[in-house]
């Protein structure tokens, strides 16, 4: 593993998994039963012009291992997981303590992203200590968009107007980072990260943007 970008409120690591346990995780990921995020209705973290992602089952988990997680029979999914979750719990302390402050849990699910889904600007400082993605899907070609886009400036942030949008201010960053979700790209944002997702082009077809993401607590 090693670091391709740095900034007060991103790090990027590429090469995070062995070509192997990558390989484990899709197989894994192919018997998951995902579901919509707007399941039980819509979903306001999404805009309505966001489009539809779905996610699978996702579990909190204490930044150090209590043991309570060898106590039951995990599933396919959660085997396949396992190296990516120790990945987190060695790095996130040590080599993002800068962007996430001493997190005592983590949560855990995968998603999917398919052409024509994305998530507007917004940041996790209201609920969570931060957040981060890590891609896993086989290929991901430029032109196929849903990149992670991360302001620099985007100043304090307003309240997201959903019934009318007119009414919210634009956002005032004019400059920020760009990160595309290459197979095996660990992300990790600050809680002050304003970040958005650029919705994935239809050119992607029947690629699927895949991940696991989650928040610190």
């Amino acid at each position: 593993m090693h670091e391709v970008l740095r900034t007060a409120e991103v790090a990027v690591f590429d090469d995070v998994l062995s070509g192997q346990d990558l390989s484990a995780l899709r197989r894994a990921a192919e018997r998951v039963p995902f579901e919509s995020v707007h399941r039980e209705g819509w979903h306001q973290a999404w805009r309505l012009h966001d489009g539809d992602p779905f996610r699978g089952h996702g579990a909190w988990l204490p930044m150090v291992s209590d043991g309570a997680e060898a106590a039951k029979e995990p599933s396919d999914f959660e085997k396949a997981r396992a190296p990516f979750v120790e990945v987190l719990r060695r790095v996130v302390p040590t080599e993002c303590a800068s962007l996430i402050e001493e997190p005592n849990s983590v949560s855990v699910a995968p998603w999917i992203y398919p052409a024509g889904s994305a998530l507007s600007l917004h940041r996790d400082a209201v609920a969570y200590k931060g957040s981060y993605s890590f891609y896993f899907h086989g290929e991901w070609r430029l032109h196929w968009g849903g990149w992670l886009l991360v302001a620099d400036d985007a100043g304090e942030p307003t309240r997201r107007r959903v019934f009318d949008e007119a009414a919210e201010p634009p956002p005032s960053a004019s400059r920020g980072h760009w990160v595309a979700p290459m197979p095996n790209r660990l992300v990790v944002l600050s809680p002050c990260a304003d970040h958005l997702i650029a919705r994935v082009d239809p050119a992607a077809g029947s690629a699927l943007r895949l991940s696991i993401a989650g928040f610190f607590s």
